[in-house]
């Protein structure tokens, strides 16, 4: 597998978008990060640094990069990057290791709930918006990434779906797979734009961790689904995956109706059907 490229970056509506390689003793791993805007700068750089862990972007063992180099990147004092790196350590999500070869390493890829920013929160109509703009994009992006994908694409889903299947009666590492299952597509897609767009529906998508609750865990559904889907697209096949997503999303849509709330599209127009 060839290594990823190192820092490339563009530039887009004031934003910086970054990719910066983490090294680890057995990898390489293109991470995802962008400048931080606002005035809450530690748990902004904290949300996506859990954000690589929960994702999949960094892994178990994999070594963040140097504190100089991440304070440039978020565009954030050291201290501040110093701060989150302690919140982390101290939640049990990273290790700091002394020396040379030492840095932050990554512990685990289950992230603590107190660590998570609460403006995640949703309210009703908020949720209502998240769930259309789902529909809209996840099939296409899926039809795209059937078109795009390459054979180290397809590997990499088929090997989210057999670490979620060994991982069928732990309900939240289960579904933290689920969601960089669907990040693969989105890079699958090898248009950044489109990663972009779906990295930021998946953080909001932390509402189905909520409401899935009040639903019956039925793993090997969910294992069917994302099977059917990679079959689907290595055929190439829209119409297939047109269905299989269709399928996938109503879940929550239903579930979101049956807790009280209600979808803004009642007869949704054909693009969204």
């Amino acid at each position: 597998m060839s290594l990823p490229k190192m820092a490339d970056f563009h530039i887009a509506t004031g934003w910086r978008w970054y990719r910066r390689v983490v090294v680890s003793e057995h990898q390489r791993v293109d991470v995802f990060f962008v400048s931080v805007r606002g005035r809450r700068v530690v748990q902004e750089v904290l949300d996506q640094i859990v954000e690589a862990i929960r994702l999949g972007d960094l892994q178990i063992g994999d070594r963040l990069p140097t504190e100089r180099s991440l304070s440039a990147t978020f565009e954030v004092s050291r201290p501040t990057v110093r701060e989150a790196a302690r919140l982390l350590v101290e939640g049990g999500v990273l290790e700091a290791n002394a020396g040379s070869g030492g840095g932050l390493v990554v512990l685990t890829d289950v992230v603590p709930d107190h660590l998570l920013d609460e403006r995640v929160d949703l309210r009703m109509g908020d949720v209502a918006s998240v769930l259309e703009a789902r529909r809209i994009l996840e099939p296409r992006v899926a039809q795209l990434a059937s078109f795009h994908a390459t054979a180290e694409d397809i590997e990499a889903l088929g090997r989210s779906i057999e670490q979620q299947a060994a991982l069928r009666h732990d309900r939240v590492r289960f579904n933290e797979i689920d969601a960089r299952f669907h990040m693969l597509i989105a890079r699958a897609t090898h248009n950044p734009s489109v990663e972009t767009m779906c990295r930021d529906l998946q953080r909001d998508l932390r509402i189905s961790r909520d409401m899935s609750i009040r639903e019956s865990f039925e793993p090997d559904h969910s294992l069917d689904m994302h099977q059917r889907t990679l079959a689907a697209i290595v055929r190439g096949d829209e119409a297939e995956i047109d269905l299989v997503m269709d399928e996938h999303l109503r879940i929550l849509e239903s579930l979101f109706e049956s807790i009280g709330g209600r979808l803004r599209t009642r007869r949704p127009p054909s693009f969204l059907a």
